[in-house]
């Protein structure tokens, strides 16, 4: 019989903060793709890369990666996908900053594509964020 040892983190969760932000972009379609006739669908994934404490606020940074599906304004409309990263940087205010560890618990996510024009969409992101403490 052997004896298999296994570390184990106790984590005690304190209070959530929750937080909203939106991205409102402009667009332009690259050169290299043709020009937009209707946009069908769009879909984003929003990833943090970085979350420091900076004095009593949470400064939480990212991108948010969007796919674009649309129709082209030619004689013969095809499908095509446009696809791109928008930077973000959101502070949240921490009440009595500690020793706590921070994580993402949950987080929700629109986004709507509209146009502007043929060369020109615009983009709405709207994300909530709820954010965990652990001591």
């Amino acid at each position: 019989m052997e004896i298999v040892k296994r570390a184990i983190r106790l984590m005690h969760e304190g209070k959530c903060i929750y937080d909203q932000f939106q991205l409102d972009e402009d667009y332009n379609v690259p050169d290299a793709k043709e020009d937009v006739g209707n946009v069908i669908e769009g879909t984003v994934c929003v990833k943090t890369e970085d979350m420091k404490l900076v004095e009593n606020y949470l400064k939480i940074s990212g991108k948010a990666q969007f796919k674009i599906l649309y129709m082209t304004a030619s004689l013969d409309p095809q499908p095509a996908v446009l696809e791109g990263k928008l930077p973000f940087e959101e502070m949240v205010y921490v009440e009595q900053p500690g020793e706590e560890e921070y994580f993402l618990k949950n987080l929700r996510t629109e986004f709507s594509v509209s146009m502007v024009h043929s060369r020109k969409l615009s983009l709405h992101l709207l994300t909530e964020l709820e954010i965990g403490r652990t001591r």
